[in-house]
């Protein structure tokens, strides 16, 4: 059977940027592997002696991902920076009490580490956006300057607007939706509304994602129900049900415990923004108004309140705002969090997968890209073979259908632990050290816990 595969390449995608948040789905995680020469700058000599964790959890994501050739670049190596050693550099800045100073910006902020990112620019090194199809951009502050966020400099933000013009495509994440009035893609008075920068607060219920828009009007006005489930970015998610209709996990334990979140919103307040555009409801006339298309709200959610996670079209009429022939997709959503101070996060799986569709619909939108034909096999619909390993602390399993419970046992017989599977692969979190066996239906392995 043949089928078209569109790959991303090195020239049309780039998935690094300054103060991005880069994660996908496990099992597409051989795609991200087709970069070459890939580097991640940190701010201290190890991972380990990383002081943030976030900033941490990111660079043992990319040690993860690009273990092959993946590098790091540290604070006493600022001489590596060149697009002779590099095609890629990832730069991730995510720490609480940073505030506007350059100074707090420990291991980012020496004469020499800005001198060399000035000369990787120069010399071609991928902080240059209209060499790519596809850029990310994931800022996430607690004390934000919400009127100078960071990145939002003439020189950049000139940058931006100049690649949106010419058909690039944008992931603007958390606080980085600011950027849309700053490149001048929507008025600044269209600007996020809703903005948390605080500390944040234990919690024990989940939060979600709404994807159907007014949704009270279902039965009662069908003509202004609108359900953006379908939307490719959302395929293949975890979905709940809930008196709002089927929802979207993003975030929380799910069985009762507490978790700390952020609560970063960066959204809009539909009721209160002025509008030119006309509409049955707030949401028509901001979609009108900004070219655009709300996909994603809170998940209790059920009129046309707010929008937190939208599509900006491409746009050629110089009456609304920057023409750009470039899509954007915001998510200011609190709930989409990499890794929460206290409490694991059950819905991981879902943040990861919602990011790697929305980088793959993105990349699909650049005219530039290339399509690549291959022959692939008849699909084989045999059920796979569970597959168990270990990592420390925990059982990692692969291929599990969805639904079934896995069992863990001492080799004396006690069970240690069980969970039910949400999606094919996962883990499962383990005080134990030493041999265990893990029973899956009809499936058996023995590991080792280390």
């Amino acid at each position: 059977m043949k089928t078209k595969l569109r790959f991303l390449t090195p020239t049309h995608c780039i998935i690094a940027a300054f103060l991005s948040l880069v994660f996908a789905p496990a099992a597409d995680a051989a795609w991200w592997r087709e970069y070459q020469k890939m580097a991640m700058y940190i701010s201290a000599e190890t991972v380990e002696a990383i002081e943030s964790p976030q900033e941490r959890a990111a660079a043992q994501l990319f040690q993860k991902e690009f273990w092959l050739d993946g590098q790091f670049i540290t604070p006493s190596r600022p001489d590596r920076i060149n697009a002779e050693n590099f095609d890629c550099i990832w730069i991730h800045i995510d720490s609480n009490g940073l505030g506007s100073s350059a100074a707090n910006y420990k291991g980012y902020n020496s004469p020499e580490f800005i001198s060399a990112i000035r000369k990787f620019h120069q010399d071609g090194g991928n902080l240059s956006f209209n060499n790519y199809g596809t850029l990310w951009i994931h800022l996430d502050r607690c004390g934000l300057d919400r009127n100078n966020p960071p990145l939002s400099s003439p020189e950049i933000t000139s940058a931006l607007s100049s690649f949106l013009a010419q058909g690039g495509s944008l992931y603007l994440s958390g606080h980085a939706k600011l950027l849309l009035a700053k490149t001048g893609r929507i008025d600044g008075a269209l600007a996020p509304n809703i903005i948390g920068d605080g500390d944040g607060g234990s919690g024990t219920d989940v939060w979600n994602i709404q994807p159907r828009i007014g949704y009270f009007n279902r039965e009662s006005d069908p003509s202004q129900y609108y359900d953006r489930s379908g939307h490719t970015i959302f395929a293949d998610m975890y979905t709940i049900d809930s008196p709002q209709g089927r929802t979207i996990p993003m975030e929380g334990t799910g069985d009762g415990s507490e978790m700390w979140r952020e609560d970063h919103n960066c959204m809009w307040d539909l009721n209160n923004l002025s509008y030119t555009a006309d509409g049955r409801n707030t949401v028509e006339r901001f979609e009108r108004q900004t070219n655009s298309t709300v996909l994603g709200q809170w998940g209790h959610v059920t009129d046309y309140a707010v929008a937190g996670l939208v599509e900006f079209h491409p746009q050629a009429s110089a009456s609304r705002a920057m023409p750009a022939q470039g899509t954007v997709i915001a998510n200011g959503l609190a709930a989409y969090e990499l890794s929460p101070r206290l409490g694991g996060n059950s819905y991981t799986a879902n943040v990861e997968r919602l990011t790697g569709n929305i980088l793959r619909y993105l990349e699909s939108k650049d005219t530039r890209g290339s399509m690549t034909f291959v022959e692939t096999p008849e699909t084989d619909t045999t059920p796979p073979t569970p597959v168990f390993t270990s990592s420390p602390g925990a059982i990692t399993y692969r291929g599990v259908t969805p639904g079934e419970t896995i069992y863990v046992y001492t080799p004396g017989g006690r069970l240690a632990a069980n969970s039910t599977a949400i999606y094919p692969d996962g883990s499962i979190s383990l005080p134990l050290r030493g041999t265990a066996i893990v029973r899956c239906g009809s499936h058996a392995a023995k590991i080792l816990i280390k």
